[in-house]
């Protein structure tokens, strides 16, 4: 068995404010990682740290980029095991979506839908937690019952198997990344 990690945060921007108010939810952004230090994370992302648009399929990291503006951020860090092949499908969707990243593009419009009750797939955009429920719908086993366009942040807590491993600001989280390796901290919980 292998663990992929989901990655929830709230920070305040405005977009993820409005998604707070509309919702109450704790976290508003869903990244997935396959690196046991969360080096590198996979979401629906925006280009530029400072605006909003464009957003499209991107890496994030946690000491770079938006979230090295947003280190005051609320962030939940979770695993998953799956199998070896399901490790596979995953990293091998993700990768595939990864070459045409940039015609993968954010759906504000599917937030919208999402909150709503609706189910609309739309072509090419996605928004973040659609787009880790479709990853974790590449798995052999059932990890989540919900269909990804009507997958909230705060439904990906509900996959199969989930296991808290952090909860806290970013800043403490970068900061515990450069003394260890995450995975040492994982194995003393």
């Amino acid at each position: 068995m292998k663990e992929i990690y989901i990655v929830l945060t709230r920070s305040k921007t405005l977009l993820s404010n409005t998604i707070y108010l509309l919702s109450s939810f704790d976290y508003t952004h869903a990244s997935i990682s396959f690196d046991s230090n969360i080096d590198e994370m996979y979401s629906i992302g925006r280009k530029y740290t400072f605006s909003p648009y464009p957003a499209y399929m991107k890496k994030e990291y946690l000491d770079k980029g938006f979230f090295h503006y947003h280190k005051s951020a609320n962030i939940g860090l979770y695993s998953v095991q799956v199998s070896d092949s399901s490790l596979i499908k995953m990293k091998n969707y993700v990768e595939e979506l990864f070459k045409n990243n940039t015609k993968l593009k954010f759906s504000l419009l599917g937030i919208f839908y999402c909150r709503l009750g609706i189910a609309v797939k739309r072509k090419n955009k996605m928004f973040c937690s659609e787009f880790v429920c479709s990853v974790l719908k590449q798995a052999d086993e059932e990890l989540i019952d919900k269909s990804p366009e009507m997958c909230s942040p705060m439904d990906l807590l509900n996959t199969k198997g989930i296991k808290q491993l952090y909860t806290g600001k970013i800043s403490d989280l970068v900061e515990i990344k450069k003394h260890h390796q995450l995975i040492d901290i994982y194995n003393t919980k």
